[in-house]
């Protein structure tokens, strides 16, 4: 019998080895963080999210999460059914028309948000729905290749 040794062995230092994992896994999470507040510059200060960040552990593997409640960017990020508004007395006066911000598999705000139109006060609307934006899909993706990226970098 022939043992052929095809890789050399290597000694490694996994106290080191981790430390570059937690920092790649850090950076990555700073970069989610950047993009997150990107997608988000142009809205309204009282309608951006608050993230709560999470690490949570399992054995050797780590997971960080962030999550928020914040209902506007739950609606454009996971999207809405079409729903009907509302309201005895009618509701306000308000344009017909609307461009959003953002589109769609896009983490940019490329539109101009603005609302256009005859003005009308009806007593209720059957507003078409929010086509989901998703964000979070979005941001995971880039923050996983960033990841992946600087490992292969510092390792």
């Amino acid at each position: 019998m022939v043992v052929a040794e095809m890789i050399p062995p290597v000694i490694l230092d996994m106290k080191e080895e981790q430390q570059i994992i937690d920092r790649a896994f850090l950076a990555a999470d700073a970069y989610a963080e950047k993009l997150l507040k990107e997608a988000t510059a142009t809205w309204k200060e009282e309608n951006r999210p608050v993230w709560k960040v999470m690490l949570e552990r399992f054995g050797t593997a780590k997971r960080l999460t962030r999550k928020t409640g914040s209902t506007p960017f739950v609606y454009v990020n996971e999207g809405t059914k079409p729903y009907t508004i509302s309201k005895p007395g009618g509701l306000g006066p308000f344009r017909i028309g609307y461009v959003p911000m953002s589109t769609p598999g896009s983490l940019a705000s490329t539109g101009i948000g603005k609302a256009f139109g005859p003005w009308v006060s009806p007593k209720k609307v059957n507003h078409p729905g929010i086509e989901a934006r998703n964000f979070t899909g979005l941001v995971a993706k880039k923050a996983g290749e960033k990841f992946w990226e600087l490992l292969q970098k510092w390792l």
